[in-house]
């Protein structure tokens, strides 16, 4: 089975979903794939809603290996905090991917001194299940927006 990346815009819920089927990132080559895919995807997505949204982030299927992790927080993950997404959260049960993406936010907030910026775009926010992520984001957006200030 080939890898598959599904990128969707949940138009209820007004959340972008990533979910994995297959996908192993343990090499440059592989990384490049996975890049390539979600950027288009969320590029897409951003490209009709006009707009970062929320972003929720099946890692069940996602095995992301940790000499990967550099590229995934520098190539990746902060392009897509900055541009796509509003808040992000992953969910799943794949201990190893979730422990690379943990330590990577870990290390991109070290030395950042402004807490919003290290609870919104840097933080690992990784949950046990799609529920849990959903709620959160949801959540996060709710309290972000105008009339609830």
């Amino acid at each position: 089975m080939s890898p598959r990346y599904d990128v969707r815009w949940l138009e209820p819920e007004k959340v972008i979903s990533i979910e994995y089927a297959g996908v192993k990132i343990v090499d440059d080559e592989s990384f490049d794939a996975w890049k390539n895919a979600l950027l288009a995807g969320l590029s897409a997505i951003h490209s009709r809603i006009g707009c970062a949204a929320p972003l929720i982030v099946n890692i069940d299927e996602l095995e992301l290996h940790p000499r990967m992790g550099e590229r995934y927080s520098h190539e990746l993950a902060l392009p897509i905090a900055h541009k796509y997404a509003s808040v992000i959260a992953r969910y799943g049960s794949h201990g190893s991917t979730g422990r690379v993406v943990a330590v990577e936010a870990m290390r991109r907030t070290v030395n950042l001194e402004d807490p919003a910026a290290k609870a919104r775009e840097y933080a690992a926010n990784t949950f046990a299940t799609r529920e849990e992520a959903l709620a959160f984001v949801v959540s996060w957006a709710a309290g972000r927006e105008p009339s609830s200030r």
